[in-house]
């Protein structure tokens, strides 16, 4: 049997268990990054693929990405994982009970973000802040 392998290739490995970490490097993993972390540990790990010998091929679009990450995606913090949003899917942002529901262009995600903390946050995105009415009179 054979297979193509692209000499480039990077493998990265974004996961909540730490135990695989050794095995990871064992098959050339560029890095290992355990859930849950910030994006500016993603950022470091694209800035350092973007660097590398194959910056010149196809990683080289993912400079721009590195330098504008924070400005277009968000980590979000679920129940049970963590999801990335690009924020230009994003379409509205309410609190539902004890939750806060994101609705973007492909569901719905529910988190424990606080709406505080996501308005100061996404601030500088387009983005309005409305008051729920007490009446409608």
């Amino acid at each position: 049997m054979h297979f193509d392998i692209d000499p480039w290739t990077r493998l990265v490995f974004i996961t909540a268990l730490d135990q695989y970490r050794e095995e990871a490097f064992s098959v050339y993993a560029c890095d290992y990054i355990v859930k849950p972390f910030k994006m500016d540990r993603l950022r470091q790990t694209l800035d350092r693929l973007c660097s590398g010998p194959a910056a010149g091929r196809e990683l080289s679009g993912l400079s721009h990405l590195s330098d504008t990450l924070a400005d277009t995606i968000r980590l979000f913090h679920t129940e049970s994982k963590m999801v990335l949003l690009e924020l230009k899917n994003i379409l509205f942002i309410t609190r539902e009970g004890r939750r806060t529901v994101i609705y973007h262009t492909n569901g719905l995600l529910e988190t424990n973000e606080h709406l505080q903390t996501l308005s100061e946050e996404l601030g500088g995105y387009p983005f309005m802040r409305t008051q729920r009415a007490s009446s409608l009179t």
